[in-house]
């Protein structure tokens, strides 16, 4: 795509390199011979042979058609250890707040892991709710009583005995 851009004569191969994203001409420049050959400069005269990389475009399309199977089950109260959620989520921005703290948390997975020795078993991702708001996530995993709280960064809460939906 940047080399149809060059071949439009206004085009200079500076704005070319930023509107690709590359921080220099110069790098633009390396990219550019070694995916087609010849210099940006070159090219921009005309009547050279270019390879052609059409946009690659990726769709995900989510529909509801298939059931999901699910049932409610009463758990009894538990223990967590975890990394709370910061800052305030409103409803809109949720789901990007929420992927950024899943990459945020990722190191301190394993050590959650490691302290999981109650039910549910293995890493648990919890939404509190005060007064019918939200007011917190956390990833956390649930232990006994007598599990170290492993640092000051880290949550420890109890979960009341309640009901939950739980697909499979």
């Amino acid at each position: 795509m940047a080399a149809s851009d060059l071949l439009d004569r206004d085009a200079r191969v500076i704005d070319v390199a930023l509107r690709y994203g590359y921080d220099s001409p110069t790098a633009f420049a390396r990219a550019f011979k070694r995916v087609h050959g010849i210099s940006p400069s070159e090219a921009k005269n005309g009547g050279v042979k270019l390879a052609s990389y059409p946009r690659l475009v990726f769709t995900l399309s989510v529909k509801g058609e298939e059931p999901m199977d699910y049932k409610i089950v009463e758990k009894p109260a538990f223990r967590v250890v975890g990394v709370p959620s910061t800052g305030e989520w409103e409803l809109g921005d949720a789901g990007e707040k929420a992927v950024q703290y899943w990459v945020d948390v990722e190191p301190q997975v394993d050590a959650l892991l490691g302290l999981s020795d109650g039910e549910p078993a293995g890493l648990l991702g919890v939404q509190f709710c005060r007064d019918g708001a939200f007011d917190g996530y956390m990833a956390c995993a649930a232990c006994r009583l007598s599990t170290p709280r492993p640092c000051m960064l880290w949550r420890t809460c109890s979960i009341c005995a309640a009901s939950a939906a739980c697909s499979w």
